[in-house]
C-alpha cells in the first residue's frame, strides 16, 4: 500500500456509502446526517474540472469526507474521461466502445444512459445531485426493480420532493438539488464552481 492509500484508510476518513448506512434509523425518524460535515461534495468535482476530467462515475461508494476539516475526496477514475482540445486529439480521449452503459444506473444523467460518450461536467453535477438526494433522504432518488426501470426512470421521472421526505430542509437548498439533477443539461449549474458557491451557505465554511 503507498503512503496516499494509507492516508486515505485511515479511520479519520469516511465513506459516504458507509454514512448513509449509519443514518438509516435517524432517516427513519425524520432526521439525517449533520449537513455541514458533507456539503463540501463539489469541491473534487471541480479540481477535476480545472484539468477537464469527466468522471462518469459519481455515487457515495466513491466519494470519502473527513470530518475534521469537512474534506472530500473523489476515488475511482477508472471510468473516467479526458476531455482533450480538439487540435490535440480530434476527440476525448476515452477507450470506451460505443453503445457500453457507463457509470452506475442510480446516478446516471439522462444524457449518459444514452450515450456514454455524451457525458460532460453537466453529467457529473447530475450524479452529484442524485448522491446529494441520497444522503438527504437515505434513498437513491429512482429506485427501480430492474435496470431498464432505473434508466427509464432516469429519463422522465422526477424524484419525490425532498419536501416529503425532509421537510426540515431549507426551500433553498431543495431550489439548487432541484438544479444540479434538471433533465437537460442546459438548465443543471454549468461547472462545479457553480454547484460549491450554490452549496456554501450550508457547507459550515460560510
Amino acid at each position: 500500500m503507498d503512503e496516499q492509500s494509507k492516508r486515505l484508510s485511515r479511520a479519520d476518513w469516511e465513506n459516504l456509502e458507509q454514512v448513509i448506512d449509519r443514518f438509516e434509523h435517524a432517516w427513519q425518524q425524520g432526521q439525517g446526517p449533520i449537513l455541514e460535515h458533507y456539503l463540501p461534495l463539489a469541491e473534487p468535482d471541480r479540481r477535476a474540472a480545472l484539468i477537464e476530467l469527466v468522471h462518469r462515475d459519481i455515487k457515495p461508494s466513491n466519494l470519502i469526507v473527513r470530518l475534521e476539516d469537512a474534506t472530500v475526496k473523489l476515488l475511482d477514475l477508472g471510468l473516467a474521461r479526458l476531455v482533450l482540445p480538439p487540435e490535440k486529439t480530434g476527440q476525448s480521449s476515452t477507450l470506451t466502445r460505443e453503445g457500453t452503459l457507463v457509470g452506475t444506473p442510480d446516478y446516471m444523467a439522462p444524457e449518459q444512459t444514452l450515450n456514454a460518450h455524451a457525458a460532460d461536467i453537466r453529467s457529473d453535477i447530475y450524479s452529484l445531485g442524485c448522491t446529494l438526494y441520497h444522503l438527504l433522504t437515505g434513498t437513491v432518488p429512482f429506485p427501480g426493480k430492474n435496470l431498464a426501470e432505473k434508466l427509464l426512470k432516469q429519463q422522465v421521472q422526477e424524484p419525490r420532493p425532498l419536501e416529503q421526505l425532509r421537510p426540515e430542509e431549507p426551500a433553498e437548498l431543495r431550489t439548487v438539488l432541484r438544479k444540479m439533477m434538471a433533465k437537460q443539461a442546459e438548465e443543471r449549474f454549468q461547472t462545479p464552481s457553480e454547484v460549491a458557491a450554490a452549496l456554501e451557505p450550508w457547507s459550515g465554511r460560510s
